[in-house]
């Protein structure tokens, strides 16, 4: 009867008369004979029936035969994702749907479970992408991995789906599982990955308690989709991570190009740093005092702490849940509000409408006044003023932003250090990427143009008097194009030194940056 609920392909019965109504007829008949033949060896059949299952249950053998209710789940889960519409989304049933990039899962365990703990019931997967054209492999080696990373889950007790590609290069392969990861209703809405630097990776899975490892592969091991004939796979089956000497698998200007992409897709975005000094069995002990502090500044723009935009409600929002975890349950969640004036009644003013936002948002959170023009004053540039700061605040930080003085990033640095180096976490406000310049010749586009649409006969012979009579603009065109890519390499080492500088020597901090309404004061 389950089959056929089920609606197993399978499942195809050769008793002529068979149906739903027949089959719990049969069954309902049979529990009425056996307590007709005797109630106490009814009970006691029954009784041990029901133990037996629950034995079964909890144990989790890996039946042979197949599951029953994997079959039965399966036809539920794509009832309801079929009811699940995206159209009636609506803010006060947010929740962050999180898509967690990894490169090697051996250095990202404590990234896994703070992806884990702060999901809040929603959707978490773990994308991995594997460099390499599918034609140099006889066969797919996402295939061949995927029963390791379902057992890794398994193994740190994490609720995650995987998802895994391969892609001649990382970046559009990030792109394609960003893109087609989740299903109906359940797609990733936040994009959460590491942090780019020249920092050697850790084996945190090989310096794991043992009580928490176990072989790689336990369900499985007689499927006949199991390439390796039933042996075990160990955790050895993923690559040993890159030495000092070995170069990172993504360059410094694709990882800010994937920044401003994320971004361009609409999705929240989180880059986790140091993540690597976060043990969560410290914060298990009772003695510990545990802080999670947000800082909603861009301190690349710090004029605008005088307000809180979508970024800024977003960190709250992700703090607040991870407060809700009960591993971080007892942790104070702190906010600190920047003023860049010294006018007490205003700094007052700006706390009150801070606390009220809060209140209003039923986030209990204790917030500290933070005095910070002394370091305002260290900028090297003129002041924005509140007229001119929506022209700043747009999806891309400008050339003139990203001149910021190494001695103001030092000094904000040292602030966030002062007030949060107890703390458990930092949550930063990511500032955009600086904005793509894209080398264009309307003169040269032109031509192309005219010479497309122009027979085949002549194509040719006014391309080479085009080349003939504007060969010093051709080389001025390469020149014009060479500088444009200068200035973007220039402009993204500048974000990513802006970035490492302002988070250097931090507890484990995560960089926000939040492109939709995720809270609102009128819940």
């Amino acid at each position: 009867m389950a089959l056929d609920l089920a609606s197993a392909p399978n499942f195809r019965p050769s008793f002529k008369y068979f149906s739903w109504q027949t089959a719990l007829l049969g069954m309902v008949g049979s529990i009425i004979m056996t307590f007709i033949v005797s109630v106490e060896y009814a009970s006691i059949a029954i009784g041990l029936l029901i133990s037996l299952l629950t034995v079964l249950y909890f144990r989790d053998f890996p039946p042979e035969w197949g599951s029953i209710s994997q079959a039965l789940i399966f036809h539920q889960v794509r009832k309801y994702l079929l009811l699940l519409d995206t159209r009636k989304d609506h803010v006060k049933f947010w929740r962050p749907q999180i898509i967690l990039l990894i490169s090697n899962p051996r250095s990202c365990i404590p990234l896994i479970d703070f992806g884990n703990d702060v999901k809040k019931g929603g959707l978490f997967v773990l994308g991995h992408v594997k460099v390499g054209k599918f034609d140099e492999f006889e066969e797919d080696p996402c295939v061949k991995e995927m029963p390791s990373w379902m057992n890794l889950v398994d193994t740190l007790k994490v609720k995650a789906f995987i998802e895994l590609t391969l892609n001649s290069s990382i970046k559009e392969g990030i792109h394609n599982l960003i893109r087609i990861s989740g299903l109906g209703g359940m797609k990733p809405n936040t994009v959460m990955m590491g942090f780019y630097d020249n920092t050697v990776p850790e084996d945190l899975l090989k310096s794991r308690p043992l009580a928490k490892k176990r072989n790689i592969l336990q369900y499985g091991m007689n499927n006949p989709l199991n390439s390796n004939g039933g042996t075990s796979i160990t955790m050895s089956f993923f690559e040993n991570l890159r030495t000092s000497n070995d170069e990172n698998r993504l360059d410094r200007d694709s990882y800010v190009d994937l920044i401003r992409d994320v971004l361009k897709m609409k999705k929240n975005l989180c880059l986790c740093r140091q993540f690597n000094a976060l043990n969560k069995d410290n914060l298990r002990q009772k003695s510990n005092p545990i802080y999670i502090d947000v800082w909603p500044l861009n301190f690349l723009i710090p004029e605008s702490c005088i307000q809180l935009d979508s970024t800024s409600l977003f960190m709250l929002q992700l703090a607040c849940i991870l407060n809700m975890v009960s591993v971080w349950k007892k942790a104070t969640l702190r906010v600190y509000l920047c003023s860049d004036t010294s006018d007490n009644v205003e700094n007052m003013r700006r706390k009150a409408r801070l606390d009220d936002l809060l209140n209003q948002l039923r986030i209990q959170a204790m917030t500290t006044l933070i005095p910070m023009q002394s370091v305002r004053d260290l900028l090297n540039r003129p002041i924005i003023s509140e007229a001119d700061l929506p022209h700043y605040q747009q999806l891309g930080t400008s050339h003139e932003i990203l001149g910021v003085s190494d001695i103001y990033l030092k000094a904000a640095n040292l602030l966030i250090k002062q007030h949060s180096d107890n703390a458990s976490i930092c949550f930063l406000y990511l500032p955009p990427p600086p904005f793509f310049k894209k080398a264009q010749n309307t003169e040269n586009s032109r031509l192309n143009n005219s010479t497309f649409n122009a027979s085949s006969s002549s194509s040719n012979l006014m391309q080479e008097q085009y080349t003939e009579e504007n060969e010093i603009d051709l080389t001025q065109t390469t020149a014009f194009i060479n500088t444009t890519q200068d200035t973007n390499i220039e402009n993204n080492r500048k974000y990513l030194k802006i970035l490492e500088q302002l988070s250097d020597s931090l507890p484990p901090c995560v960089f926000v940056n939040g492109v939709s309404c995720v809270t609102s004061t009128h819940l």
